[in-house]
């Protein structure tokens, strides 16, 4: 009886060890997923002028990355799980090419897991014009290529980088402004433009943000990054990340920029964060939130020109290195039907509308939604903030508006 028993027991062992060997292949067996790093670009070729592009690594673990030059640079080195890195390069203005790796591996470890290669042409190869080759791949969008024609690294007679960009205010000669444009690094081969910032380093913060708006950049293609960074065109030092008791109020919102991770990663620079009170402004039912939800509603199949800005009518509140903006305004452009298929450049006046939305900075416009009362013209503003607004469609009709135009 001993021995039946005995072999019994032999058998249950073997069977017990059969089973957990052909369904415990994990090696983690204590309920810790085994770490995976993986990366699909290889090889990374960009042409002479300096520019940005986005490294997507899927991760379960820390892991860092690290560039072998200097001209190529890192927006981190260090990451936890999934996340998306941003990779700068400055112009190359000699004429023979240059290459350099960046390697990816888990923290820790000093054998890269990947090594990607990137290779840049010579100033001779092409154009050196910072990223100004403006086509546009937004087929949605009608205003198509001619959107995004023009400009260049000089300005232009209209007084901005690109002439085709219909949303740019110009530029101005003030040596405390800081201008940046930004081409989404993963749609179109850096040839679809993002927004233009121009950003104040005396105030430590964004004067006004400018961007096309179209149902091509809201396409959910991506979720919010997070990915608070320096926009690499701006000195990272004039830049102010955090005010104290002001939240991270953004001038383009991160829900209108998830066409890809590489938009959304650059809506979070902080030349377009500037402070804002949470309670009865930037949050649910506050009255700027309630204005970007009716902003979002103009959007047509046209195009709608959008310009986000700070106005400071007197400069008594600072925090954190930041002066306060008294008001925040949003300046709209397009055209009436909203469904012409034509550029607003070569639009009428009596085809195009163009108003000014201002709005008090503080806490007490809890449900307050856009009214007629917050409306103004765009001579108006301009005539309050010394700036001129879309100096390159010659028949925005900046002197006069319409409540009812805008449904109010």
């Amino acid at each position: 009886m001993k021995t039946t028993t005995r072999i019994y027991g032999y058998l249950v062992a073997a069977i017990l060890t059969l089973f957990v060997t052909s369904c415990g292949e994990e090696p983690n067996a204590g309920g810790n997923p085994t770490p995976s790093l993986t990366v699909e670009m290889t090889s990374k070729e960009l042409e002479a002028k300096k520019g940005t592009f986005v490294i997507n690594v899927d991760s379960n673990t820390e892991w860092t990355i690290s560039s072998s030059a200097e001209w190529l640079t890192l927006s981190g080195s260090e990451f936890s799980g999934a996340a998306s890195v941003l990779v700068s390069y400055t112009a190359n203005e000699k004429e023979k090419s240059r290459t350099a790796k960046l390697n990816i591996g888990y923290k820790g470890d000093s054998t890269p897991t990947y090594s990607i290669m990137v290779s840049q042409k010579g100033s001779s190869s092409g154009d050196n014009n910072n990223g100004s080759n403006d086509n546009n791949d937004n087929n949605d969008n009608n205003d198509n290529n001619n959107d995004n024609n023009g400009g260049g690294g000089t300005l232009t007679g209209n007084g901005t980088k690109h002439a085709g960009w219909a949303e740019l205010p110009a530029e101005e000669d003030n040596d405390d402004y800081y201008y940046a444009y930004h081409m989404i690094p993963d749609k179109g081969d850096g040839k679809v433009r993002n927004f233009a910032v121009c950003y104040s380093e005396a105030l430590g913060c964004p004067v006004w943000v400018a961007s096309p708006m179209h149902s091509y950049y809201t396409a959910k293609n991506t979720s919010r990054s997070d990915a608070y960074a320096p926009d690499p065109e701006i000195p990272t030092s004039i830049q102010v990340h955090k005010r104290s008791g002001y939240t991270r109020g953004h001038m383009l919102g991160s829900s209108d920029r998830l066409v890809s991770r590489g938009a959304n990663v650059q809506a979070f620079y902080y030349s377009n964060i500037a402070p804002q009170l949470s309670e009865g402004f930037n949050t649910g039912g506050g009255v700027w939130n309630n204005l970007e939800s009716y902003c979002d509603e103009q959007l047509c199949a046209d195009t709608l020109y959008m310009v986000n800005g700070c106005y400071w009518e007197n400069k008594k509140t600072t925090s954190s290195g930041s002066v306060i903006p008294t008001h925040y305004y949003k300046v709209l452009l397009r055209t009436k039907s909203g469904n012409t298929g034509k550029w607003v450049v070569n639009c009428s006046e009596s085809e195009l509308k163009c108003v000014v939305f201002m709005v008090e900075h503080n806490s007490d416009q809890h449900k307050v939604e856009p009214h007629k009362g917050m409306m103004m013209s765009v001579a108006e503003l301009e005539e309050m903030t010394g700036h001129t607004f879309f100096p390159n469609v010659p028949n925005a009709p900046k002197h006069t508006y319409s409540a009812s135009e805008w449904g109010l």
